[in-house]
């Protein structure tokens, strides 16, 4: 309905509630003389619009000799007022509800967040890897945006409050759309194919900025290195680390020379969920730990098999056991507020 009255103006619009207003108005005043000249009666033009007003505007006052003695003047009462009941409601749909639907859908509508200029971290797939980089920059109060292509994850995005561009990360359009000029980082959470053209189109733009990649396979690893990525990770290599040191009944593991080099300062640790502790019965979005603690959940154990894909509608149960990625502090922070 509001397309088809786009199609007329303003101007239009107000012309046709007139002119049903008008049609409304001669159809009383004819009707009035009709009726009154069958009930004997001689009225005037004056008289008639005294009446079509009157009833329209539903006062309902008539002064003597003005009023219907016949079912036919009663008939006609009751279509001059929905006649103009109808007209003045459907007149002014037509003329304010346009505008006023125009009005009401800007007033609802999510304004969009800016996006940042500078020193920020541009963050290339909005994955579950992508979605838990999100949230440690989030806790950490880092600037950044989120590039996604993928329709499902733009809806996401478009109902949520991060900052993003719907566009290809591999086109050099879309990178510089997103300031990679002055970027501090770009993190490539995508398959390993597009991170590796992610790399080579963002290395190309700004050899200064800092690459981080994920990959997939290990083999993969060395191409997207050669591609431009300063650092890659790889969430098995963390795994196998914590399934080498569950082999010897270590709670607490360093990542080792290797996973120095790319998760510098950082440990694992596996952490039980007891029956008291803060963190039971709630999923890992609930728990927010990535917001209260700056701590990642990277797996959890379950019934002896571990889950490295974590989704942040897992729930953690008693008995869980749950693999975390911090720094001292964090981890310490984590440890307090799990207890």
């Amino acid at each position: 309905m509001t397309k088809i009255l786009d199609r007329f103006t303003l101007k239009n619009r107000l012309l046709l509630l007139s002119l049903g207003i008008v049609s409304v108005v001669i159809l009383g005043n004819i009707g009035f003389i009709i009726v009154k000249l069958h009930e004997g009666y001689q009225p005037t033009l004056l008289e008639s619009m005294y009446w079509t007003i009157v009833t329209l505007s539903t006062l309902g006052s008539y002064p003597a000799g003005m009023t219907f003695t016949s079912r036919y003047g009663m008939t006609l009462t009751i279509i001059v007022v929905l006649g103009g009941v109808a007209t003045m409601g459907i007149g002014l749909q037509i003329v304010v509800g346009p505008w006023l639907e125009r009005t009401m859908k800007r007033a609802l509508k999510k304004k969009r967040v800016s996006l940042p200029e500078k020193d920020h971290v541009i963050v290339c797939g909005y994955s579950g890897m992508g979605k838990e980089v999100i949230r440690n920059l989030e806790s950490h109060d880092v600037d950044f945006l989120v590039i996604s292509n993928d329709e499902e994850k733009i809806k996401k995005l478009n109902n949520s409050r991060l900052p993003f561009i719907a566009g290809d990360s591999t086109k050099l359009k879309t990178l510089k759309k997103a300031n990679i000029d002055d970027a501090f980082s770009l993190v490539a959470v995508d398959d390993d194919s597009t991170n590796a053209f992610i790399c080579l189109t963002a290395n190309k733009i700004n050899k200064n900025v800092r690459i981080v990649s994920s990959v997939e396979k290990s083999r993969h690893e060395g191409i997207l290195r050669r591609a431009g990525a300063d650092h890659v990770v790889s969430s098995k290599s963390i795994t196998g680390a914590m399934i080498g040191a569950k082999a010897i009944d270590e709670s607490l593991i360093d990542i080792g020379e290797k996973g120095e080099e790319l998760l510098e300062g950082l440990k694992i640790e596996q952490m039980d969920i007891t029956e008291d502790s803060e963190l039971a019965e709630k999923t890992i979005e609930e728990a927010e730990i990535g917001k209260k603690t700056g701590a990642a959940v990277v797996g959890i154990w379950d019934n002896g098999k571990l889950k490295v894909s974590v989704s942040p509608s897992d729930k953690l149960l008693p008995g869980d056991i749950i693999l975390v990625l911090g720094n001292t502090e964090q981890l310490e922070n984590l440890r307090r507020y799990a207890a």
